[in-house]
C-alpha cells in the first residue's frame, strides 16, 4: 500500500511540473498565433493590393503657379472580388498633419473602379507631395454590413498613394493662351500637342482655355492664340475684351483656313477673323480664298509649302532656309499699300495664287507671286499682331522636322512673349531658409548664379565620378548642380548657371533643363579654389554645406568606406565613394584603405553634404586624402584624444550616384549588425530560455520521483 501511495505521490507531482514547464514554452507560441490567425493574418490577405489607386493632376500646363487652383483626380479601383464599404479617401500634405480633404463613399464594389476629385492651390512655389490615403472595411461573408457598426467579421483595409506637384512663380513665367472652341463639339487639343511642348521648353505657362474668354484668363498673359475653331464662333463681348487685351499691349497670334467650307456651312473664318482685326486696329485682312499653285505642291494643289523667307527680318535669323514652310488649305492675306509697320515673313511661289472656291464673290483678287503666307503687323501701341492664312502651329503642320514650322514657331513664341530676365544671384542666397522648416525659401524658382568649378563633370574628370553633377562656388557658398552628363567642364573654370533650386538628401541643389543651354563656361581659364580649413567639429556644420573644405584629425575609426577622424573638437565624417580615383595615381584606387589605420593623423579636402543622420565630409579625390602621422610634432602625434563613446550610427545619403545609394546603406549598416539583435534572435533566444525553464522543471521532477522510490526501497530493505 505505501508503495502505491508513493508512486502516485511522484507521479501527481511530475505531472504538474510537467504542466508547468510546457505552458512556459508553449503558452506565447500559442497566444502570438491566434492573434495573428484571428486579425493579422487576414488583414494582410485581404489587404494585399485589394485597392489600386492613381492620382492625376488635372491641369493643362506642366507649369503649375502660385495660387493657382488645379483639380486633382483619384481613381480607386477593387481589383478583388469582394465590396469594399465605408470608404474614405484622405488627402494630406507632408507639412499638415489633418487631412485637407476627406471625401467619402458608401461602397465600391467588385472590380469596380470610382473618381474622385478635390480643388486645391498652392501659395508658394516649390515642390509639393500630396499624400492619400484610402480605406475601407471587407467582410469574408455575404451578409450586409451595418454602416452604424462594425462587426467581427469587418476587416479594414487601407492602401496609399501619392502625386508630386511642381509649383512655380508667375514672375519667373511668361503666360500664353491658347483660346479653343467651346459649345461647338470641336475642340483642337490634339492639334496643339507639340505646341504644348515648345512652350514648356521655353519656360512659358500655357493656359489652353475651353470656355469663354475672360478678362481672368486673360490677366498677365504675353500672347494670345486664336485658333479657327473660336474666330467662328467669338461673340462681340469677347471680341471687346480682345480689343482690351491689345490696348493693354498684349500680342497675337491669329489664323485662318480656306473658303472650301463656306458655301454651305457657318465656317467664315475670314469674315469673323477680320472682324476681330478691325476691331483691335490691324490694317491686314485674311482673304476668303484659297491659296493654290497647280505647279509647285505636295500632291494637291492647296497642299503648297513655301520657302521664299525675309531672311533680313529679326524674327527669322538663323533659320533653316532648306525647309519650307508648310501651308495647307489656306487663305490668302490682304496686305494694304501703306504698309509702313507691317513686316512679310513668308510668301508663296512666282505660280501661287489665290482662288475663289465658294463662289460668293467675297474675296479680293491675288494674283500670281503676290500669296503671302505669314506677316506681322506692329500697331501703334507697340502689340504685335502675327497673322497667317493656315493654323501653321498645328499639330501635322509642326510635327513634321521635314518642314520649318516647328522654328518659326518657336521664333514667335520667343519673341511675342519673351519670359522675363532673371537677376544673377549669390550661392547663399538660394540656399536660405528663414523659417528653419527644411524648405528653402527659393524651392521651385528659376535662378542664375555664377562661380567657380570645385567638382569637374565626370565627362571631363578621370577621378572625379559624381554622376551627373558637378559643385560650384563663389564667394558666399557652394551649391550641387544637377544635370550635367555630357558636358566637359574643368575644376577652376568659372560658369553661369541657370536653373531650378531644388533639395536631394537635404542639400540644396540647382537642377538643369538642359546643359546645353543652362550651363555655360564664361571663363576657360583654370582659376583653382583653395579648400578653406576647418576644425573637425567646424568642418561638419550647415553653413559649409556645398562648401570645399579642408580638416585634419586622428583616425578614431574606420568602417568600410568612412572614416572618422577627430582634432579634440569633435568629429568628422569622412565618406569615400567606390567610384572615386586617384588623379596623380590612377592604378592605386583603394590604396588609402591599406595606407590609412586607426591612430593615424591624416589630412581630408572634400565636399560638405548632408546625409540622414547629419553631415559628412565627400571626398572628390583620393589623392587629397593624405596621411600626416610623420610630419607632425612628436607632442602632437602623441596626444590622446577623449573618449567619444559608442560610435553613432550613420546612415549617408550623398548625391555622386543615386544607383549606388544601397551599397552606401549597406556597408553603413553593417556596423549597426554588431549592436542590434534581430526580430528572430530575440524569438529565437526567448525559445531557448523557455526550453531551458521545461529542463529546469523536468529536473526537479525527475528528482521528487527518484526521492520517492529511493525512500521505498529504503523502507523495504529494512
Amino acid at each position: 500500500m505505501g508503495l502505491f501511495k508513493i508512486v502516485g505521490n511522484a507521479c501527481i507531482c511530475m505531472l504538474i511540473v510537467f504542466l508547468l514547464a510546457i505552458s512556459q514554452v508553449i503558452s506565447p507560441c500559442i497566444t502570438v498565433r491566434a492573434e495573428e490567425n484571428s486579425r493579422e493574418l487576414e488583414f494582410s490577405t485581404y489587404n494585399e493590393k485589394i485597392i489600386d489607386i492613381k492620382n492625376n493632376v488635372l491641369e493643362d500646363s506642366d507649369l503649375i503657379v502660385e495660387n493657382e487652383e488645379i483639380k486633382i483626380e483619384t481613381v480607386i479601383h477593387n481589383t478583388k472580388l469582394v465590396e469594399i464599404n465605408r470608404v474614405k479617401i484622405e488627402y494630406f500634405t507632408k507639412s499638415k498633419l489633418k487631412p485637407i480633404k476627406v471625401v467619402n463613399i458608401d461602397k465600391i464594389l467588385a472590380g469596380e473602379s470610382i473618381n474622385t476629385y478635390i480643388d486645391y492651390y498652392f501659395n508658394k512655389a516649390g515642390r509639393y507631395t500630396i499624400e492619400v490615403k484610402v480605406s475601407g472595411y471587407v467582410t469574408k461573408n455575404s451578409s450586409k454590413l451595418d454602416n452604424n457598426t462594425i462587426k467581427e467579421d469587418n476587416i479594414k483595409i487601407e492602401s496609399n498613394s501619392s502625386v508630386d506637384i511642381k509649383v512655380s512663380k508667375m514672375k519667373e513665367l511668361s503666360k500664353v493662351v491658347v483660346q479653343q472652341g467651346y459649345n461647338n463639339g470641336v475642340k483642337s487639343d490634339d492639334n496643339l500637342k507639340t505646341l504644348k511642348n515648345i512652350v514648356k521648353e521655353n519656360g512659358m505657362k500655357l493656359v489652353l482655355n475651353e470656355n469663354v474668354l475672360s478678362n481672368q484668363v486673360l490677366s498677365e498673359a504675353k500672347l494670345l492664340i486664336l485658333t479657327q475653331e473660336y474666330i467662328n464662333i467669338a461673340s462681340q463681348v469677347e471680341i471687346n475684351l480682345i480689343t482690351k487685351y491689345i490696348s493693354g499691349g498684349g500680342n497675337l497670334i491669329i489664323t485662318s483656313s480656306s473658303d472650301i467650307y463656306d458655301e454651305n456651312s457657318n465656317c467664315e473664318y475670314a469674315k469673323k477673323g477680320n472682324h476681330i482685326l478691325e476691331a483691335i486696329g490691324a490694317k491686314i485682312r485674311l482673304n476668303d480664298d484659297q491659296a493654290i499653285d497647280n505647279d509647285i505642291n505636295d500632291g494637291e494643289n492647296y497642299n503648297l509649302s513655301f520657302n521664299k523667307y525675309n531672311i533680313e527680318s529679326e524674327l527669322l535669323v538663323g533659320i533653316d532656309v532648306d525647309k519650307k514652310f508648310k501651308f495647307f488649305n489656306g487663305s490668302t492675306l490682304i496686305i494694304p499699300s501703306s504698309s509702313d509697320n507691317i513686316e512679310v515673313l513668308i510668301e508663296g511661289h512666282e505660280s501661287t495664287y489665290g482662288h475663289y472656291y465658294d463662289k460668293q464673290n467675297d474675296n479680293v483678287s491675288v494674283n500670281k507671286g503676290e500669296v503671302v503666307g505669314l506677316a506681322i503687323e506692329t500697331l501703334d501701341n507697340n502689340s504685335k499682331i502675327v497673322i497667317s492664312g493656315t493654323n501653321f502651329y498645328y499639330e501635322d503642320e509642326i510635327s513634321d522636322s521635314n518642314f520649318s514650322n516647328y522654328e518659326i514657331t518657336n521664333m514667335l513664341l520667343r519673341y511675342l512673349a519673351p519670359v522675363p530676365k532673371i537677376e544673377l544671384s549669390s550661392i547663399l542666397s538660394v540656399k536660405i531658409d528663414k523659417n528653419s522648416d527644411n524648405i528653402l525659401d527659393k524651392l521651385g524658382e528659376k535662378v542664375i548664379v555664377e562661380g567657380y568649378v570645385t567638382v569637374a563633370s565626370k565627362a571631363e574628370s578621370n577621378s572625379n565620378l559624381f554622376n551627373n553633377v558637378i559643385y560650384v562656388q563663389d564667394d558666399t557658398s557652394g551649391i550641387e548642380v544637377y544635370g550635367v552628363i555630357e558636358s566637359k567642364v574643368k575644376l577652376g573654370q568659372k560658369v553661369r548657371v541657370t536653373g531650378r533650386v531644388s533639395s536631394k538628401f537635404g542639400n540644396a541643389q540647382i537642377k538643369l533643363q538642359d546643359e546645353n543651354y543652362d550651363l555655360q563656361i564664361i571663363d576657360e581659364r583654370i582659376n583653382l579654389i583653395l579648400p578653406i580649413e576647418f576644425s573637425t567639429f567646424d568642418s561638419m556644420q550647415e553653413k559649409n554645406e556645398g562648401m570645399l573644405v579642408k580638416t585634419i584629425g586622428k583616425v578614431t575609426s574606420i568602417v568600410e568606406n568612412i572614416i572618422y577622424i577627430n582634432d579634440r573638437s569633435g568629429e568628422a565624417v569622412v565618406y569615400i565613394d567606390n567610384f572615386i580615383e586617384n588623379s596623380i595615381k590612377c592604378d592605386l584606387k583603394y590604396e588609402w584603405k591599406s595606407k590609412i589605420k586607426v591612430g593615424d593623423v591624416i589630412s581630408i579636402v572634400g565636399i560638405v553634404v548632408e546625409g540622414t543622420d547629419g553631415y559628412l565630409l565627400l571626398v572628390r579625390d583620393l589623392a587629397e586624402i593624405v596621411n600626416i602621422s610623420d610630419e607632425i610634432q612628436e607632442d602632437i602625434e602623441n596626444e590622446e584624444i577623449p573618449e567619444l563613446g559608442e560610435k553613432p550610427e550613420v546612415d549617408v545619403n550623398p548625391e555622386v550616384d543615386i544607383n549606388r545609394e544601397e551599397n552606401i546603406h549597406s556597408e553603413l549598416n553593417k556596423e549597426k549588425e554588431h549592436n542590434n539583435i534581430s526580430n528572430e534572435e530575440i524569438e529565437e533566444n526567448t525559445l531557448s530560455q523557455n526550453i531551458d525553464k521545461y529542463y529546469f522543471f523536468f529536473t526537479i521532477a525527475l528528482i521528487i520521483v527518484s526521492g520517492n522510490i529511493f525512500t521505498l526501497f529504503k523502507s523495504e530493505r529494512y
